[in-house]
């Protein structure tokens, strides 16, 4: 099981545990298994959604804006949010 486990945290998800007891090593033996399986599609969906949006952003010729909940400039004291009154100019970087 040590050697499972330290395959799965190097992103080796190809082989599974197999125990075929009931007790207390099968049920941990399923549930790493388990784990395993969850992780790897987490880490593909992870992946497939970051590819896409890598396209995405590859193809915006414009400037992006990011803002919060309360929108641009809100009254909340954020040293990383500008003042209400600014105006924008979005520029080519």
């Amino acid at each position: 099981m040590t050697k499972f486990s330290q395959k799965i945290s190097k992103g080796d998800f190809g082989k599974k545990l197999e125990f075929r007891s009931q007790d207390e090593m099968g049920q941990l033996a399923l549930s790493l298994n388990q784990m395993s399986e969850d992780l790897e599609n987490k880490i593909k969906v992870i992946s497939e959604d970051r590819n896409k949006m890598e396209v995405v952003l590859s193809s915006i010729i414009e400037g992006i804006a990011a803002i919060d909940r309360e929108g641009i400039g809100s009254d909340k004291s954020d040293p990383y949010l500008p003042p209400k009154t600014t105006n924008y100019k979005l520029t080519k970087s």
